[in-house]
């Protein structure tokens, strides 16, 4: 798996650029139970809608 994500344009920028334990981490399978959800361009977990949208309203009011 790691062959596979490392020859990826993106696994290549990451190796070139010195993180190849990025690319090692990216192909962990079971890692964490947390699915990173993009909400309102951020990365929230899922599950954590309510602080998403708490974010979105405070984030407005600036």
């Amino acid at each position: 798996m790691v062959d596979f994500v490392g020859g990826s344009a993106s696994g290549r920028e990451l190796l070139d650029s010195g993180f190849a334990d990025d690319v090692t981490i990216a192909t962990d399978l079971d890692a964490t139970d947390v699915v990173p959800v993009l909400m309102d361009g951020a990365f929230v977990p899922l599950g954590h809608r309510a602080a998403a949208a708490r974010n979105r309203v405070q984030a407005a009011a600036r």
